[in-house]
C-alpha cells in the first residue's frame, strides 16, 4: 500500500482487476496519484456489483462505476469510461454497420455492465482528457 516509488515518477500505472482485492482501495488510489507525473495515466478495471465475479472470495471492495469515478475524481484524477468498439463490418451498408456497432456498444455499456474500465489522468491544467483517444 506504500509503493517504493518517488513522487511524480511514473507515466503509466496499469491496475487491472486489482482494487477489488484491497481492504483500503482508496489508499491505493492515493498512492497511484502520488506516483504519477502530472498528465500521467492510470488504467483501471474492476468488477461491478452486477458482475458474476463480484461475490468471489477475496473481492472485498466492490463498488459501482460511479463510486469509483467519484473516488478518483476527489483525489485529482480526470476519468473517462472506456468501452469496447465492436468490429461489425458484415453488412454492405456503411450506415447499417455503424448502427449495429452503436447498438451493440450501447448494450454493452448500459445493460451488460460487469466490469468498470476507466482511463484516469492525473490532472494537469495543460492536458484535457478529451485529447486522449
Amino acid at each position: 500500500m506504500h509503493l517504493p516509488i518517488r513522487n511524480n515518477a511514473l507515466d503509466l500505472i496499469v491496475a487491472f482487476e486489482l482494487v477489488e482485492h484491497l481492504d483500503d482501495p482508496d489508499l491505493a488510489l492515493h498512492e497511484f496519484h502520488r506516483c504519477l507525473k502530472n498528465g500521467g495515466l492510470l488504467l483501471l478495471t474492476t468488477p461491478t456489483p452486477k458482475s458474476p465475479t463480484a461475490s468471489y472470495p477475496g473481492h472485498v471492495s466492490i463498488r459501482s462505476r460511479k463510486a469509483w469515478m467519484k473516488a478518483l475524481e476527489s483525489i485529482g484524477f480526470t476519468t473517462k469510461i472506456v468501452t469496447y468498439r465492436y468490429p461489425v463490418h458484415i453488412f454492405p451498408s456503411k450506415k447499417l454497420n455503424h448502427l449495429i456497432g452503436a447498438l451493440l456498444g450501447l448494450y454493452k455499456r448500459c445493460f451488460s455492465i460487469t466490469s468498470t474500465k476507466l482511463l484516469c489522468i492525473k490532472n494537469d491544467r495543460r492536458m484535457h482528457i478529451n485529447n486522449v483517444r
